[in-house]
């Protein structure tokens, strides 16, 4: 019997087949390794020449959809989109690299400013929390926080959040998200889908903000976790490495000279 990672390996080799394949993922976590400080991050070696070559075949679509503002994910992923064709989505994909940015009314700016200044606030009596701006909101992040300053820094930005419905919280891996706007992957990996249309599409993603996307996939599509958190996604590996290791052997099976002759589906419009 096939254990998870036969299954998933003999799942990849078969959409590596696809006529039109799309492979989005998150960064932090899944490209990169955690790290401290999340300006020092940056995509692993082995990922990075991986989703560079998978980006420069003929009918496949690579994007990075990420958590980070658009001009942060811009410079820890420099290296990586420099000479390859990969799209970037920030901010949960409320910003994507074509321009195409979601705006705001002037009353949601002015709510973004007050949020940012109260998180602000808040961050500053705790040792260890940083807080980081974000086009629609900020991110607090207790990464170097003791587990009793950490919880009790949680319950301080809750209390704060209990009479603002109108604002919208994702928690993840040692950091607590508030935006005045939806934090909902699936809009880009939507945007994508319906504009280039693939025929398999692969997410791999390890937190928490990731779980939308696996739970919209359509049938066919394929989710990666990456750690053992529980998920809705169909598969998982343990951590970044593994799944470099799985975008090689994508990669690789995917250069078969037999898919370059494949019919191909005309792009919409």
């Amino acid at each position: 019997m096939m254990d998870v990672l036969d299954r998933l390996e003999s799942r990849l080799d078969d959409a590596a087949l696809a006529p039109r394949l799309l492979i989005a993922c998150d960064f932090d976590g899944t490209l990169a390794d955690l790290v401290d400080d999340p300006l020092a991050a940056r995509p692993r070696n082995v990922a990075s020449r991986a989703l560079s070559g998978l980006a420069s075949m003929p009918n496949t679509l690579v994007a990075i959809v990420s958590g980070r503002s658009l001009d942060d994910l811009r410079c820890v992923a420099s290296d990586l989109v420099a000479s390859t064709d990969i799209r970037l989505f920030g901010s949960h994909g409320l910003e994507a690299d074509d321009g195409m940015t979601i705006g705001m009314a002037r009353d949601a700016s002015h709510e973004r400013d007050q949020l940012v200044h109260r998180l602000h606030q808040i961050a500053s009596s705790f040792a260890g929390a940083r807080i980081e701006a974000k086009p629609y909101g900020a991110a607090i992040h207790f990464r170097t926080m003791t587990p009793t300053g950490a919880e009790e820094l949680r319950r301080a930005v809750r209390s704060f959040l209990d009479d603002r419905l109108s604002l919208f919280v994702k928690e993840g891996k040692a950091v607590i998200e508030v935006s005045v706007l939806p934090l909902y992957k699936p809009f880009a990996i939507d945007t994508l889908q319906h504009h280039w249309v693939p025929d398999v599409t692969i997410f791999a993603g390890d937190d928490q903000t990731d779980e939308d996307v696996f739970a919209t996939l359509w049938p066919g599509d394929i989710g990666i976790k990456v750690g053992d958190d529980l998920t809705a996604a169909d598969y998982r590996v343990a951590d970044p490495e593994t799944l470099e290791q799985l975008l090689c052997r994508l990669g690789e099976r995917r250069r078969s000279p037999g898919l370059q002759a494949a019919p191909q589906r005309p792009l919409p419009g």
